[in-house]
This record gives C-alpha cells, structure tokens and sequence, in this order.
C-alpha cells in the first residue's frame, strides 16, 4: 500500500516536573518552560544540556535515522560528579523521563535542558571537579551497561566504553563533561572548562551525539547492467559498502565548545575494534569487460540493503529502464514503503535507508575508496562471480573540510580499549584524508541525497541515479558540519 502522508504520528507532550515543596537540604529540579527559578543562597546550579534535538518516538533501541532533521529521543540522562584529586565518583545523579522532565532551550545552539540545583549534602565543597554525563535509550543495543548505571560514591571513575550488539552499525547516544570545574571557598563556581568561550557558562554541561550516520535516498534507479537487459525486480537490490567498521566505542574526548553547525569542529574516531571484523562484500571496478571485483576476497562490510521489490512490487511498470515516480504514476498500487521506514515521508518513487555509525577510520592503503554504491543481483553468488551490475564511488566533494590538511583526524587507539583520546598530537591518526578515502567521524552526518525533516517533503531531494554519476553527501544542521559528496 502507497504511503505518502505519516498520519497517526505520536505526540511527546512537553510535561513539566512537578515541584514539590521541600527543605534546603534537597534537590530542586524546575524545568517549567518560560519559567525562570532562582538560585537561592546556599545552593549551586548546574544546567545539563543535551544538544541537537527534538521531539520523537521509536519502539526500537534508540530512535531510526530517517533525515538529517536535528531531532533525538533518549529515555534518560545520569550524571557523575568526579573528585579530581582522587578520581573518585562524589555524587550520582539520574534524570529520567528525559523528553518529558526537560525543557527546550534555544540559546546559542538548541535542545532541551534541565537545571540541577545542588543544596544540603550534595551541595560541593571546595575543590576542583569533573562532572561527565551520558544520555541514553534504556532499551539500548550497546553492552555491558552494569559499570555506568552501577556507579556510587567512592567508585573510581573511568569514562565510558561499550560494544555495540544491535543488527545495525550503531544506536544513537549523548554524552558529554565539564572537564574541570572549581568551586571556591564560599561555595560558588568560580572557574571552569568553558563550554562555548564565554565567561559565565561554566556550569552548563552540553552532551554531544557520540556517532556518526548516513543515510541514502535515491529515484531513478536503473533496472539493468549498462547495455543488457532488465534484472527481474525480485533480484535487484542496492548496497552500500564501506572499507572500515568497528563495534566499540568510548564516550571521551568531547567536543564540549560545538554549538551550532560549522562552529568549533573536531574531526575525532571514538570507536574502535577489538579484533578484526568478517568482512561480508566486495568492492568493484569498472573494466574493459565491464565490472568485475576488485579483489578476489571479501574486502567491504555492508552498511545497508534496499530490496527494490519492497518499493516497486511490481517492478519498472511504465517500462523505461528505471524505477521512479514513473512507475507510481502508471499504478498507484506501485510504489509504497516498507515498514522499517515507515515513519517518514518519502515522495513517490523513491528509496530510503540510512544507520547511525560508530566512527571508523580511513584505509591506510592509499586508493581505496571509503564508500561504494552498487546495484546488485541477487542472483549472483558473490563469492563466484561479479554480482554487481552498476556502480557508484562516493566522495567528498572538492574542498570540504574534512579534507583540508589542516583538518587532523584523532582516533582512539587500537591497541589499548581503555585509552583515552584528546587532541594531542598522539592522537592524530591521519592528516590525509582525501575526497575518495575519508574517515567517519564522530556527530556528521553523511548522507546521498537531502531530505531534511522526517515529517515532510517540502525540501527533498532524492538522489536521481539515471542522471551522471555526482552524488552529494551533506552534513546537515545540529551535526557539526556540512558535508557535500558526490559519485563518480
């Protein structure tokens, strides 16, 4: 069945926390939006902000990625405070219900905040301290939570590192820390690791998206090998592979200036991998012959798959080659979408996929591509024969960022899980990337075609496969950059 408006979207109500009267001695936590509470004596504010987001509901592990529209739905946010001198866990605190107990802000930069206020026992002492905080979907897909969520004064403190065990290749989540924060001895934050290069925000404490994405979104799809005849819509599929993978990841290193899009970037690989991953498809090339593989082992990992026959039921209906709005206008009953995209609007004639991404580094092997596009048959064993009928090469374009050698990538270290990362010269894994061989770095986005907002069309534009070989990746607004890619 067509779908082409999402109707019976949930709405997330913005609640508010009930306040409830209460001694000095206890926590108060208003988030009434437009109401401003006031810090009374005696008590210390700390403002936990979770950047990029917006409203959103899924039943899985942590929301689909289905745009590049700044939006998020955690279930909740846990903060420590860490004694510097002995790296020792002060206090634990957890804030649930994290779409509906917070508040949306829009000062420089935009998400939704709570305000702690710190008073009686929890109020902290002289000293310098670290406060560090993750945002999570409870239902996550990553491991081995017991080390956060046990947490308790006393503890030592290390920053968070997780696999990720989920059917995709990573499951959004928020982390972030002031780095260093001192109170003085009146009790009064006096000095910190500023978050935007202001004076007075030292005490706001902004959690970033800790993955990368992409996501693909194309018409105009051919049905055949160039020249040859049409591939039954039963055995088509695109794919797209990558050169690199990994499945763990380490919530350090934060880029804790970034704000609004383009402002403060940092180019930083928080994942890593253990042991060296199988490998499940090959990358492809173009020969005289037509396309054969470019070796003779499995070399790439599959990022996503798009059966065609799940968009097209019954394939290239006005018969010209392609699939596209085409087909939908000659049947209506032609085209729908398939129940893993189903929340987003999609216009007729289209495919959709796209995955959040732990980050992963560049090949060292100077030419290999990063990403590929193919069109494939299903029919083809791959592991024999060529299963690819077309293919796609997709690059950063000419001068983006990424690519200017000024632009250091860091990376966690392989060898070492429990390494920490900063921007030290320790940690700069490659200064060349390239348009074709680029690393996937932590909160871009990187995308094929546009499509802005889960809830509308208005702005869509659909990579068209049928016209040259140039497609565009973009890093859209609230992820740190914008990127643009293009296919060879």
């Amino acid at each position: 069945m067509r779908k082409q408006v999402l109707f019976g979207a949930a709405l997330l109500a913005l609640g508010t926390a009930v306040v409830s009267s209460c001694s000095k001695d206890e926590v108060v936590i208003d988030n009434t939006p437009g109401v401003e509470t006031p810090v009374a004596e005696g008590e210390q504010e700390i403002i936990l902000q979770v950047a990029n987001t917006g409203d959103g509901l899924t039943t899985r592990a942590g929301r689909p990625l289905l745009s590049s529209e700044a939006t998020q739905n955690i279930d909740e946010v846990k903060v420590v405070v860490v004694n510097t001198a002995n790296k020792r866990v002060l206090l634990v605190k957890e804030f649930p219900l994290w779409m509906n107990n917070s508040e949306i802000y829009s000062d420089n930069g935009h998400g939704r905040q709570v305000k702690w206020k710190l008073s009686g026992d929890e109020k902290l002492k002289a000293g310098t301290y670290r406060i560090y905080a993750v945002g999570r979907s409870t239902t996550s897909d990553y491991s081995d939570w017991s080390t956060w969520t046990g947490y308790k004064r006393s503890d030592a403190f290390t920053p968070v590192t997780l696999e990720y065990t989920g059917t995709d290749w990573g499951e959004e989540v928020f982390a972030g820390e002031i780095a260093s924060i001192t109170v003085d001895k009146d009790g009064n934050f006096v000095a910190g690791d500023l978050t935007s290069g202001g004076t007075t925000d030292f005490n706001v404490l902004t959690l970033h998206r800790q993955v990368a994405g992409t996501f693909g979104y194309f018409t105009g799809i051919p049905t055949n090998a160039v020249g040859e005849s049409p591939i039954d819509i039963k055995n088509l599929q695109l794919r797209l592979v990558a050169r690199g993978k990994n499945k763990h990841i380490i919530f350090d290193a934060f880029n804790t200036a970034f704000r609004t899009t383009g402002d403060e970037v940092k180019y930083v690989v928080n994942g890593y991998s253990e042991s060296s991953l199988d490998k499940d498809a090959y990358f492809y090339k173009n020969d005289e012959s037509g396309i054969i593989k470019a070796g003779t082992d499995a070399d790439a990992y599959t990022v996503y798959t798009i059966s065609l026959k799940d968009w097209f039921p019954n394939g290239d209906a006005n018969e010209d080659g392609l699939l596209d709005s085409g087909d939908y206008d000659a049947n209506p009953n032609n085209w729908n979408t398939p129940i893993s995209v189903e929340a987003a609007e999609l216009l007729p004639g289209s495919v959709f996929a796209g995955t959040f991404v732990i980050p992963f580094q560049k090949s060292a092997m100077s030419g290999e591509t990063t990403l590929q596009l193919q069109l494939i048959n299903t029919t083809v064993t791959e592991t024999s024969g060529a299963a690819a009928l077309r293919i796609w090469n997709i690059n950063l374009a000419k001068g983006d960022p990424q690519i200017d050698p000024a632009a250091h990538v860091y990376a966690a270290k392989y060898e070492d899980s429990s390494a920490t990362i900063d921007f030290t010269d320790t940690y700069k894994s490659n200064t060349d990337e390239t348009a074709d061989c680029y690393s996937f770095v932590r909160n871009h986005l990187y995308t094929i075609g546009t499509k802005n907002s889960d809830k509308d069309t208005d702005e869509d534009e659909p990579q068209d496969l049928s016209t040259g070989q140039n497609l565009i990746l973009q890093v859209n607004d609230n992820w740190e950059l914008i990127h643009k890619m293009e296919i060879e």
